[in-house]
């Protein structure tokens, strides 16, 4: 997909929207490209625009993680669930928003499609799309303290936890841990192939 850096110029009068260039985006993450193709590497985009760093990231994670297992699809299934449940983008604008998340579910589907055919699984099509529509958001990140993330915990039995924290207190400096010791809302822990069902 070819880049555009400009939509229109009312909308960079009205909110400043320029999209980063390939170049710059590829240039950029290759200065931190460890941490990229580690698959429980986190990643905010603020103004996340229709994804530009974000798709660039998943890309490179979903190579990465083809080359570690093509064959297994409940273990493939696992691992993507982790890289992509990891990337998050909030965007003031909503057709940016729905943009990116189709964007990144089309990334992923075309190597789950491609690597297991017939045998991909539309349950978890439906887990990554509600993981990636809780993750790639509409709001302004200047007003953290109404904007809510979530943290997805992988556990035993592919069975999901969902914390919820706000903006705001995941910018505080009070630790390391992205989402250390902090206020959170919890959700009921369910299966990895049922969040899909969730409304």
């Amino acid at each position: 997909m070819k880049i555009t850096q400009v939509k229109s110029r009312q909308r960079v009068a009205d909110h400043g929207e320029v999209f980063t260039a390939e170049r710059e985006v590829k240039a950029m993450l290759d200065l931190v490209e460890n941490e990229v193709m580690r698959v429980a590497s986190r990643f905010l985009e603020p103004a996340c625009g229709d994804g530009n760093f974000l798709a660039e990231i998943l890309g490179r994670k979903l190579s990465a993680i083809e080359a570690q297992c093509t064959n297994k699809r409940n273990e493939y299934e696992r691992i993507t669930f982790l890289a992509i449940s990891t990337l998050y983008g909030i965007d003031l604008l909503s057709d940016n928003v729905q943009e990116c998340r189709e964007r990144l579910f089309q990334i992923f589907d075309k190597q789950f499609t491609r690597l297991f055919g017939s045998q991909s699984n539309d349950r978890y099509r439906k887990t990554i799309q509600y993981v990636i529509e809780k993750n790639i958001i509409l709001g302004n990140t200047l007003k953290a303290q109404t904007i809510f993330v979530s943290e997805w915990i992988l556990g035993k039995g592919d069975m999901v936890e969902r914390k919820e924290y706000s903006l705001a207190s995941l910018m505080m400096p009070h630790s390391m841990n992205l989402f250390a010791d902090l206020d959170d809302r919890k959700y009921p822990t369910v299966h990895l192939l049922e969040l899909g069902r969730i409304k």
